[in-house]
């Protein structure tokens, strides 16, 4: 199989399970970011992800990746759990690095690094962190989504791909000038999406997903695939920042396939996100309505016509790195 996520036709298989305790309110799924458990007076919100795909300030991404998967659900964050392996050769200033880089985004975000393990392994050629997120959320339900709700995302879609590229490959300061470089390298300082996942929950968002890996094409996928229901993508209202376009060019990859932290998908009633937008302004989040709920299918529509969106596959990242 190729680098990245499990392709969703065999992760469907994979977690299929007919032992479920009652508690447990939401369980895995497509398309579906956290576990949810009912504790009585709060639900429990738990989330999990990898850092696989970047070497450098990766304890910030560890911390800001699976929090915000807690915030699709509007929960606050509380804590995280870090699990970083290390290859040998690794150093203790290489470690401190990593975990310094951690408590400040969590300083940030107002949420506990509360555990974890940390160990050198031959197991790994890099340092590869896991981090378990943990929430709380005082109410959750399921909304009816209808023909014709909105499809929304915040900020500028491909910021964490733009930013980790622009970080990672020596190639980026051939075609790049100086500015657009600390533009794009300095993206990764948006890549929270826990304001928008509150707005949302506040506003009666009807569905929340923080785009990562496959880029908004795949998020839109899974959103289908999750709640039963068409999708069509406006092609030519999906938000790039211009260097994002310049890397993608130049590399030859296409930036609605590439990894998307920092930007939500939101399924609205058009009533409801006439009231969230101006809660999102005043918060300086811009939002954009980029499709909408239709009867069946995931479609992309641009000057061509209208064309299918396949499953997700690899993310462009990785073509790059």
């Amino acid at each position: 199989m190729e680098i990245g996520k499990i392709p969703n036709s065999i992760l469907r298989d994979l977690i299929k399970n007919d032992f479920y305790k009652e508690e447990i309110i939401v369980g895995p799924g497509i398309g579906k970011d956290v576990s949810i458990i009912d504790l009585r007076d709060d639900y429990m919100v738990i989330s999990a992800d990898p850092i696989t795909g970047a070497t450098k300030d990766i304890g910030s991404l560890a911390v800001n990746v699976s929090s915000n998967d807690l915030a699709t659900v509007g929960a606050t964050p509380v804590a995280v759990i870090l699990t970083v392996l290390a290859p040998p050769g690794t150093t203790v200033l290489d470690l401190e690095n990593i975990m310094e880089d951690a408590k400040e985004a969590s300083r940030k975000l107002g949420i506990s690094i509360a555990g974890g393990h940390t160990e050198i392994t031959d197991a790994v050629t890099r340092v590869l962190i896991s981090s378990v997120a943990i929430g709380k959320v005082s109410e959750f339900k399921l909304e009816k989504i209808n023909i014709g709700d909105l499809i929304v995302v915040s900020k500028d879609l491909a910021l964490e791909g733009t930013s980790i590229i622009a970080k990672e490959s020596r190639e980026c300061i051939e075609f790049l000038d100086f500015y657009e470089l600390e533009e794009a390298k300095s993206l990764s300082d948006y890549l929270s999406v826990i304001d928008e996942g509150i707005i949302g929950r506040e506003y009666g968002a009807k569905y929340m997903h923080d785009i990562t890996e496959g880029g908004v094409l795949g998020a839109a996928w899974e959103a289908s695939e999750a709640n039963g229901v068409g999708v069509l993508i406006y092609d030519e209202k999906l938000p790039f920042r211009d260097v994002t376009l310049k890397i993608a060019d130049y590399f030859k990859i296409d930036a609605r396939k590439l990894i998307s932290s920092g930007s939500m998908l939101f399924i609205f009633s058009p009533e409801s996100y006439e009231n969230a937008k101006i809660r999102f302004n005043e918060k300086n989040i811009k939002t954009t309505i980029i499709g909408e709920v239709v009867n069946s299918g995931v479609n992309i529509e641009d000057k061509e016509g209208v064309n299918p969106v396949d499953e997700p596959e690899s993310d462009h990242l990785y073509q790059v790195l």
